[in-house]
């Protein structure tokens, strides 16, 4: 299994965000203002290795009024930023998928890294503009794998390992339907 470098993400825990629905997993960014709202990971939970590649994943959509989503990655100085920037985004779920390699300038540090989804703002100055983004997930190399939630939020081995079986009988049930449906 390929980890979630993302911790909280399915408690909504120390995110900056509007709200979170532990139920579907998906954090909300709402905004009147024409200008910027993020949704934040904690940076204090993220390190990162500098000159590696990651893939940051999540189902994205809103309510029709946001203009539109960027995604940035800051290193614990913000400097050398890097983002997938005007990203379309409307009221049906999209997969969202961004492949990047941190930076390997020498004053890089990926010790507490940020990563920010950006709901840049209501089409009109007023209005509600809601950006949701569910089960997002972050992991090294450059695939997009299930969201799973990150091993460091499971609070006991047993709570790990459980998973770990449910996900296994998951992909065994998966084997079965592709074996029946070959056969």
């Amino acid at each position: 299994l390929v980890t979630n470098l993302l911790r909280f993400t399915q408690s909504g825990e120390n995110w900056v965000k509007s709200s979170f629905n532990e139920q579907e997993l998906t954090f909300t960014r709402e905004t009147t203002s024409t200008g910027e709202s993020f949704i934040t990971h904690p940076k204090a939970y993220l390190a990162l290795e500098k000159n590696t590649q990651y893939t940051l994943s999540a189902w994205i959509k809103s309510n029709g009024k946001v203009k539109s989503l960027d995604i940035w990655c800051y290193d614990k100085n913000t400097d050398h930023p890097q983002s997938k920037s005007n990203i379309s985004v409307n009221t049906t779920w999209q997969f969202v998928t961004w492949t990047f390699t941190t930076n390997n300038y020498s004053n890089s540090d990926y010790s507490q890294t940020t990563i920010r989804f950006d709901n840049n703002g209501s089409t009109t100055q007023g209005t509600n503009a809601i950006l949701y983004v569910k089960k997002p997930k972050l992991e090294i190399g450059n695939k997009a794998t299930d969201w799973q939630p990150s091993s460091e939020d499971y609070s006991t081995t047993t709570e790990m390992n459980s998973a770990i079986t449910q996900k296994a009988n998951e992909i065994s049930a998966r084997i079965d339907q592709i074996e029946d449906v070959t056969n």
